[in-house]
């Protein structure tokens, strides 16, 4: 979700996080590349037991 938006808000109290994408840009990278392993490694798991 942090990916695709530039803010977050907590269910239980409405505080909302906002992002400052320029400053989180670094992070946000290795944030986006730790999703994509962790979705590829699914596939593979998922494939290996067919």
């Amino acid at each position: 979700m942090l990916l695709h938006s530039n803010a977050i808000t907590c269910p239980s109290c409405n505080l909302e996080l906002e992002v400052d994408r320029e400053k989180s840009e670094g992070a946000l990278a290795a944030l986006s590349k730790l999703q994509s392993g962790l979705h590829e490694a699914a596939t593979i798991r998922q494939n290996s037991k067919t």
